[in-house]
């Protein structure tokens, strides 16, 4: 297996992973026993990895973190909405 195959595979599965949780949280808006600040410095760092696969023009980290930004910022944005609305606790 070549380098690129390898992080292929392992980007798409940890991107990959998020679905089941955002499926969760869409049908249910329940985020009780997700944490706040996991959530803000998860989108931090993968904004940082997006920046990066943009910098070194490597389409696989690009997609791969620009997706998952979108799910665990879907993830966080409700969160968020659910603590400022007092339904959670930080």
């Amino acid at each position: 297996m070549n380098s690129e195959l390898i992080g292929g595979i392992g980007a798409s599965l940890t991107t990959i992973a998020y679905l089941p949780q955002v499926f969760k949280i869409f049908k249910t808006k329940d985020t009780t026993a997700i944490s706040l600040m996991m959530f803000l410095l998860m989108n931090i760092g993968v904004t940082f990895w997006l920046k990066y696969g943009i910098i070194i023009k490597q389409q696989q980290v690009l997609w791969s973190n620009l997706i998952t930004l979108c799910l665990a910022g879907y993830i966080f944005y409700i969160k968020l909405k659910n603590v400022i609305k007092n339904k959670e606790k930080i």
